[in-house]
């Protein structure tokens, strides 16, 4: 009924505060950082997973914790390969690309103070997964570098070229002799000297 509805004033109002709480909220979760370091996973890895739970603590007006993970953690764990619902960490609806949960590895891989091939499941409910789909069926992002990734590499191999053609020819050494007595009795110059550089 019109009469349950809210007045401007208070509709104001409302969002003022529920704008407030916001403001403490991403302050006390350091919600910019971690944008940040979603737009650096999407540019390293293609992809950038966001892990939503209901963890609080007394500063925050928001029992909400918002943690950024590794891309790489997400994977397959052992034992779970033959399973056709479970491809490339995410398992799935069966017949459809509908994710159900994500399979997160609770140690970044490659890392050696802690190793461990234990794995969480976590409800894709929980999950925010960014990346861009370029093709039906997608289900892990690509990185933005693959495209360049072969001009990149010959590129690297052209740099060493020339810094390797520098050094060598940096090292030539030549010595200009003569025989007359006179000239280097007086210290007078090769009239060449002056065109001699290295590689030549």
């Amino acid at each position: 009924a019109e009469e349950d509805l809210v007045t401007d004033e208070e509709a104001t109002d409302l969002n003022r505060a529920i704008e407030g709480l916001f403001r403490r909220w991403a302050k006390c979760e350091r919600l910019c950082s971690k944008q940040r370091q979603v737009e650096r996973c999407l540019a390293i890895y293609g992809e950038a997973c966001v892990v939503m739970s209901d963890l609080g603590t007394a500063d925050k007006p928001v029992p909400l914790a918002v943690q950024v993970i590794s891309p790489k953690r997400v994977e397959t764990p052992p034992g779970k390969e033959g399973d056709k619902h479970v491809r490339l960490g995410i398992r799935f609806q069966p017949g459809t690309r509908i994710p159900v949960s994500y399979f997160v590895r609770r140690s970044e891989p490659g890392d050696t103070q802690e190793v461990t091939l234990e794995y969480d499941e976590i409800p894709a409910w929980r999950v925010c997964h960014v990346f861009e789909q370029l093709w039906a069926d997608q289900t892990r992002g690509v990185p933005w570098f693959a495209a360049v990734l072969n001009d990149v590499r010959d590129f690297k191999d052209f740099r060493e070229a020339v810094i390797i053609a520098a050094q060598v020819s940096a090292c030539i050494t030549m010595i200009v002799g003569t025989q007359d007595e006179e000239a280097l009795a007086s210290g007078g110059s090769n009239p060449g000297d002056e065109d001699l550089q290295p590689g030549r």
